[in-house]
């Protein structure tokens, strides 16, 4: 199994992906503020952004152990914070 197999089967082990969507993984008690394009960036208690839903149509959320992206095409990759990523479809 190559290394992108691996991580790919590693995140779907961790029942991370339910739907064919981001949107639902938009924190509902975050901070979040909104840029003049209409872009909206979450953050946690830390100031660190966790979600963010650019004006494009593009989400990016982070994990615990992964970062999901949705691109403004509407591709879906999962990445870890090694800097490997895998295209979901």
């Amino acid at each position: 199994m190559n290394d992108m197999q691996a991580f790919a089967s590693g995140v779907y082990s961790f029942g991370t992906v339910s739907s064919r969507s981001l949107s639902g993984m938009q924190p509902d008690s975050a901070t979040h503020s909104i840029t003049p394009d209409g872009s909206k960036f979450f953050t946690d208690c830390d100031g660190d952004i966790i979600y963010a839903q650019y004006a494009s149509g593009a989400i990016v959320s982070k994990q615990s152990k992964h970062i999901a992206v949705r691109t403004a095409d509407g591709d879906y990759w999962m990445g870890n914070f090694e800097g490997r990523w895998f295209r979901v479809d």
